[in-house]
Parts: C-alpha cells; sequence; structure tokens
C-alpha cells in the first residue's frame, strides 16, 4: 500500500542532506561545499528531522488504527440487521463485539486527541527543522558579496565565511535544541510575522553586491537550493496520485457527497415501504435500515480520517505556497543583485507564514493525527 505521505522518503537536498546532493553540487560548482555545506546544522537538521519522522508517522499510525476500530464496532452494529435476514442467527456476543470495539475506538481516539504525545513532539520537532532551515537560508542570503568571494575561493572571504557561519549557529542552536513550547505558541501568535529573522537577529541588511560571474553564481546556487527545491516539493504535494494529498482531498469531498446522497435515496426509499407496506417489520425496510446505518458509518470515517489528516487546510496552504512560489520565480528572473537579495529576503517570509499556518493546523485543530 502506497503510504499517505508521498514524500516519506523525499531528501531535503535543498540542505545537501546526502552524499550524493554535495557530491552532484560540488561536481557542478567546484569548490561549493566549502561555502554551502554546512555540517553542524546539517548533523542537527538530520537527528531533529527523524525524531519528527517518527512522531508524525506513530501519531498518524495510531488514530487512523483508533478510528478505524471504532467505525468498525458501529458498523457491525448496522451489520446485524442484515446478518438475520439471510438466515443467521444474531447471538448476544455479536451486540458486545460491537459495543466492545466501539468503546476501544472512543477512547483510542479521545487519547490521541487530547493525551498522546507524539502530536507535541512531532509539532515541537518539525518547528525545531524548519527554523533550521531558515536559518541556512538566511544566513546564506545574508551577505552575497562575501559568499561570492568565498565561493571564488578567496582564502580570507571563506575563512570569514566559516567564522561568521559558526558565530550564527551557536547563537541560534541553543535555542533549537532546547525546549521549544514557548516558541511554538510564540510563533503560532505572530501574526505580524515580526519573529522571522533568526539571522541576523536585528534583521540587519548587507549591502547588495556588484554583479561579477562569481555573483551571479552564488545566486545561481541559492535559487536552485531555495527556490528550485521548494517548487518540486510543492508540485509532488499537488501531483496526482494514490497517495497525493490533492487525491485525499478530491475523494474525501466526493465521498462524502456520494454518500450523503446514498443516504437520503435509502432512505426516501425506506420512508415510501414504509407508509406502502403492510408490516412494519417488512424484510425490505429491515434491510434498508441496515444500509442507511453501514452508509453512515462509512462517510463518517472518511470524514474523520480526512479531518485527522487536516487534508483540506493543508491543501488550502499548498496552493496558497505554490502561487507564493510562482511569483518569487517570476521577481528571481531580475539579474540585479539587489533585486535578488530582495526576494530572497521575500522567501524567507513566506517561508515562515508557512511554517506557522501549517503549526497553527495541527496545534489548534481538535482532532488531529498529523
Amino acid at each position: 500500500m502506497a503510504p499517505l505521505n508521498r514524500l516519506d522518503d523525499w531528501t531535503n537536498d535543498d540542505l545537501l542532506l546526502t552524499q550524493a546532493a554535495r557530491n552532484q553540487l560540488e561536481a557542478q560548482y567546484k569548490g561549493s561545499l566549502l561555502v554551502f555545506d554546512w555540517p553542524d546544522l546539517r548533523n542537527a537538521f538530520l537527528a531533529i528531522d527523524n525524531r519528527a519522522t517518527q512522531s508524525r508517522k506513530r501519531r498518524q499510525r495510531n488514530g487512523i488504527i483508533a478510528v478505524s476500530i471504532a467505525s468498525l464496532g458501529a458498523a457491525t452494529g448496522a451489520w446485524l440487521p442484515l446478518v438475520e435476514v439471510l438466515g443467521f442467527s444474531v447471538e448476544r456476543w455479536w451486540f458486545a463485539l460491537a459495543v466492545l470495539f466501539s468503546l476501544i475506538g472512543f477512547v483510542a481516539t479521545l487519547w490521541i486527541t487530547l493525551v498522546d504525545r507524539h502530536r507535541s513532539e512531532w509539532l515541537h520537532n518539525r518547528l525545531r527543522t524548519e527554523r533550521f532551515r531558515q536559518l541556512y537560508f538566511q544566513f546564506m542570503a545574508h551577505d552575497p558579496a562575501l559568499g561570492a568571494l568565498a565561493l571564488k575561493g578567496d582564502p580570507k572571504a571563506l575563512a570569514e565565511w566559516s567564522a561568521r557561519r559558526d558565530n550564527a549557529f551557536a547563537l541560534v542552536a541553543p535555542s533549537l535544541l532546547g525546549p521549544v513550547r514557548k516558541s511554538l505558541t510564540a510563533l503560532i501568535d505572530d501574526v505580524n510575522h515580526r519573529h522571522v529573522w533568526l539571522y541576523p537577529p536585528a534583521n540587519r541588511v548587507a549591502a547588495a553586491p556588484v554583479r561579477t560571474g562569481e555573483v551571479d553564481e552564488f545566486f545561481e546556487i541559492l535559487h536552485r537550493q531555495r527556490i528550485d527545491v521548494q517548487n518540486d516539493y510543492i508540485r509532488e504535494k499537488l501531483a496526482d496520485g494514490v497517495s497525493s494529498p490533492r487525491t485525499w482531498h478530491t475523494f474525501v469531498q466526493t465521498t462524502s457527497y456520494v454518500m450523503a446522497l446514498a443516504a437520503l435515496g435509502l432512505s426516501l426509499l425506506a420512508s415510501y415501504l414504509l407508509f406502502s407496506s403492510d408490516t412494519f417489520q417488512s424484510v425490505h425496510i429491515r434491510v434498508l435500515t441496515s444500509l442507511i446505518a453501514i452508509v453512515g458509518v462509512v462517510a463518517i470515517y472518511i470524514k474523520l480520517i480526512g479531518d485527522g489528516l487536516q487534508v483540506r487546510a493543508d491543501m488550502a496552504r499548498y496552493l496558497w505556497y505554490r502561487d507564493a512560489l510562482t511569483e518569487i520565480e517570476r521577481q528571481f528572473a531580475d539579474p540585479d543583485p539587489g533585486s535578488r537579495v530582495r526576494v530572497l529576503r521575500d522567501m524567507e517570509h513566506i517561508s515562515y507564514r508557512e511554517l506557522r499556518e501549517f503549526l497553527k493546523t495541527h496545534y489548534e485543530a481538535r482532532f488531529s493525527f498529523g
């Protein structure tokens, strides 16, 4: 079965996390790893990203299992009239089984919603990883003139670049590697996006560089890492396919309408038979009643899975992010270094807003399992 998240195995090569990504960049731009590879940040990101992924998977698995058990109990109870109509005896243990499944599923769903620690672990670690990602690109875009000199191989520029990078990591990393509960709520409440900048903290802007071949190359690499990778990411999120969010969103919406129409049709038919039949215990009415209940259970099950995964909210965010990236791409086409610095800074605001909307959606949702 395909994973619910089609990006489970997607590599975040914007931070050069894999050796293959590092080799590819170095082969295309000789000497670039000295400037763009950030081992301390990369290692911190990888450790946290793995924990975030595992927490999300466990929460998602537990949520789907809990809803499935509760729905199975309800479906078992709805199925019993059909079992009797088919000529089989309905034993007392069938009812007990239906009640047991329903209670277990309800308690498990309640526990996941109110108590489960995996959600907080997931959101806290996702906050850490995405802020580390933002630190990386905020640093890279802060002083392109120095970055271009370092990319050229200037020893003095390389030494200063490395020292600044170490200082940036020492400045920001402790706040991300420690408890981030207050940071999470502060970010969610940051309506005016006042906390976008991790580096430099005072939001100072370095002078735009004069355009040279090395400067163009520096921006070319940043475009590839920051903008191209995000375009690939959102393209995957919005692609067609059984496991894509777009497909799940369409499936949930379509199924809800179909199930509602089916329940309405069966109810009208049952009403007609009820008033036209000589006996209230008509076999047809009992069958229709059971079918209406089963259709209702299936509809609620699909709706709960969609709500738990926050399919609708995520789709709205993906569509907005795609359009924002399209505008960033258009503006970055201007080769003027000052213009490109402004575009990269705008990209950080967009990234911050996307992160805030993601965290807000899953933190404030009463029923969510990631």
